[in-house]
């Protein structure tokens, strides 16, 4: 629909560069700017998914350790192995005393420290009842509760 008798009217507010840069480029191509955004609507109805950013990736035990630059500080500083810590870093389970360990050294992007009970939702999410590699609950240490406070103590 081009015309305005076939059609409705919108209106919306872009930032000014980026309304002159989609003008500019519609005038080299030769079309309106009125078409385009017609035909990006009709691919947005066929297809939502994929103008949409899709929701980032949830945060595995893996990922931060494969993060983390310094893996032997990491080893020093939480008590882990580095073969540990490479197991950990391919998605192996780890135990809540290991989450006690890495809260010391795993930190946010802002810079500020994880908590265990983070490190704990993060590895519940990551291994459902069901996920294969998963600890059944009667092997796991359970000495080391996680307190509300979130405190990590050194664990010797």
């Amino acid at each position: 629909m081009t015309k305005k008798d076939e059609g409705v009217a919108i209106k919306f507010y872009a930032p000014e560069q980026l309304r002159n840069e989609f003008k500019a480029e519609c005038i080299r191509r030769g079309k309106g700017m009125g078409s385009i955004l017609e035909e990006f609507m009709r691919r947005f109805i066929a297809a939502p998914d994929l103008f949409l950013d899709a929701s980032p990736p949830e945060e595995t035990i893996a990922q931060l350790i494969g993060e983390n630059r310094n893996w032997q500080a990491l080893a020093t500083n939480s008590y882990i192995s580095l073969q540990r810590l490479d197991d950990l870093a391919k998605g192996a389970y780890p135990t809540n005393r290991e989450l006690l360990w890495l809260a010391r050294m795993l930190h946010k992007q802002d810079g500020t420290p994880r908590s265990p009970n983070e490190l704990k939702k993060i590895r519940d999410r990551s291994f459902p009842e069901d996920h294969p590699g998963r600890i059944p609950e009667t092997e796991l240490d359970l000495s080391e509760e996680f307190s509300s406070s979130d405190r990590v103590e050194n664990p010797y």
